[in-house]
């Protein structure tokens, strides 16, 4: 888990197309002269001293543990039309949305965080804490970055993959500019996507608390567990696990379902794990569906969710 970083494209990494704007907008201090930086070079392409331009490499991957390969995983089946498991869904397509998800980034050597915050806006420097980081606020992409002095990130705040991607590279440029560090490469990762869904219909929360998983039942998934304290916590709290020729490419996921029949998703490191973990749970969760209530013959909500 600790080495599964994608390497952001060299090509695009401190684009200039719209770098310097950016930089105005989230916070370097100007300097005596007047400008933001004495350093204008925002891509990847360097001089050498006889004039001829050099292209730096990228820093290379570390060998470790890789997302889910389809070859390495025994899918569970795709539902062509979720409305033959929620009658109520107005969409055959309907799909968790994703509003927030934590990334991590990776600049590769150290940073100065005391120097940092001296030199830049909108980033508080907190050495108190037990490992003493920097909070780089962002709003253009609005997200928020932990900066440690590692030099490893985690994002947060953020609605999108992209707007992630978009978050670490802005927040490298602001230190490769801030501290004149030469950062050719940014290494970044999806953590975990949260994403939310509605049923459109009661759930049954004590009798999916009480699911008897089978695998001949439930292709795709090695582990179901589900737990419901009411007393504790309003919904029940159901973990998923697929099933993987390799444990290390084994997908996991947490849900949280409420009575209501609203759900979130989190976990998932990609769309395709949603996909799974989606497709994997929507069965199960359709066997503990409970009428919705008919106003005008006078059901209430509770009716509903105890009918079987």
């Amino acid at each position: 888990m600790d080495d599964d970083f994608d390497d952001i494209d060299p090509e695009t990494f401190f684009d200039d197309l719209e770098g310097d704007d950016l930089l105005d907008t989230h916070g370097l201090l100007p300097d005596p002269s007047g400008g933001v930086s004495n350093d204008r070079t925002t891509s990847l392409s360097h001089t050498a001293e006889d004039g001829s331009p050099t292209q730096e490499t990228t820093a290379p991957t570390k060998a470790g543990q890789k997302r889910p390969r389809e070859e390495d995983l025994e899918l569970p089946p795709v539902i062509e039309d979720v409305r033959q498991y929620l009658p109520n869904i107005p969409d055959k397509d309907a799909f968790p949305v994703v509003v927030s998800l934590i990334a991590q980034g990776d600049l590769g050597e150290g940073v100065d965080l005391r120097e940092l915050c001296c030199a830049t806006r909108n980033v508080e420097y907190m050495p108190h804490f037990k490992i003493p980081c920097a909070t780089v606020r962002l709003t253009q992409p609005s997200a928020t970055v932990v900066l440690r002095n590692t030099g490893t990130m985690i994002i947060t705040g953020a609605h999108s993959v992209s707007e992630a991607r978009h978050a670490t590279e802005l927040t490298a440029r602001i230190v490769r500019k801030a501290l004149d560090k030469k950062i050719t490469s940014v290494r970044f990762r999806v953590r975990s996507l949260m994403s939310r869904f509605n049923v459109c219909s009661p759930v049954r929360l004590d009798d999916l608390a009480h699911h008897e998983f089978n695998e001949d039942d439930s292709p795709g998934l090695s582990a179901f567990f589900c737990t419901y304290e009411p007393d504790r916590h309003p919904a029940a709290i159901v973990r998923l696990a697929g099933k993987s020729t390799s444990k290390e490419n084994q997908w996991t996921a947490t849900g949280n379902i409420y009575v209501t029949g609203k759900l979130t998703l989190l976990g998932s490191r990609s769309l395709e794990e949603l996909r799974f973990a989606f497709d994997a749970l929507i069965p199960i969760l359709a066997r503990y569906l409970g009428k919705v209530p008919n106003v005008e013959n006078g059901d209430s909500a509770a009716e509903a969710t105890s009918s079987v």
